[in-house]
């Protein structure tokens, strides 16, 4: 961890390095010095001591505060909107993990997700147990939880963040090589089933915190996501079932 010397950072010169030289403040990028005969710590003085304090707070509070993004919520997704790849269809892989509170070691498994545009996301397990899970506008089949989040997770995988407001409370965060989008819901009957979705990456989107109600967590990683023509047959395959 680096640490900042705020008495550099201000120049005050060489000043600040003789400890025999009092300094009152700084001026002009320059160190005032307290005339000879008087103490530092005379009254009169004392203004100028508060003063340069308050300099020295206002570059400390600058200085950490400077990677942030420093834009409107609305504006942030747009430019994390821009800088997703528009493909209507993708290919690519996946990793999970969720962790239940009632178990102690955490569940994995793997397989292949296809992103559609028009026939919605294929979630395909291939590891350990195999499974498949197709969510569309229309839901995600007969598990309660699936059809919550079908919608939500839709939306993400389209990187259309802004078509969420309406169900969620949106933070997002833009970084130069990263993003980051925090969904919380506003309603709840949403709540009973989700905490809270995270979401990250950069030019695709490279991995989803979900945060169940009941206290589980599932982390997902996508890996390789490409666009694909409409006639890839892995594509293809993942949407036959349909």
């Amino acid at each position: 961890m680096q640490t900042l010397n705020v008495g550099r950072a201000i120049s005050v010169g060489w000043a600040k390095e003789r400890s025999d030289v009092p300094i009152i403040g700084v001026r002009d990028g320059q160190a005032a010095l307290c005339p000879p005969g008087r103490s530092r710590h005379s009254r009169r003085l004392r203004p100028c001591k508060k003063k340069s304090l308050f300099i020295r707070v206002l570059f400390v509070l600058f200085f950490l505060s400077a990677p942030a993004v420093a834009i409107e919520p609305r504006d942030t997704l747009q430019q994390i909107e821009t800088r997703l790849q528009k493909s209507p269809r993708m290919l690519g892989r996946f990793t999970q993990k969720k962790t239940l509170p009632q178990l102690s070691r955490p569940l994995l498994s793997s397989g292949v997700v296809a992103l559609s545009k028009e026939r919605g996301v294929s979630w395909r397990v291939v590891q350990p147990l195999q499974s498949h899970l197709i969510m569309s506008e229309e839901g995600a089949g007969d598990d309660a939880l699936a059809r919550q989040i079908a919608y939500p997770l839709l939306q993400i995988f389209r990187g259309d963040f802004a078509r969420l407001d309406e169900l969620f409370e949106v933070q997002a965060q833009l970084r130069e090589e990263s993003w980051s989008v925090t969904l919380t819901p506003r309603s709840e009957v949403l709540a009973g089933f989700i905490a809270s979705i995270e979401v990250s990456g950069n030019k695709s989107i490279e991995s989803i915190h979900l945060a169940e109600a009941n206290e589980a967590i599932t982390e997902m990683q996508l890996i390789g996501l490409q666009p694909v023509s409409e006639t890839d047959p892995e594509f293809t395959a993942e949407f036959s079932e349909q």
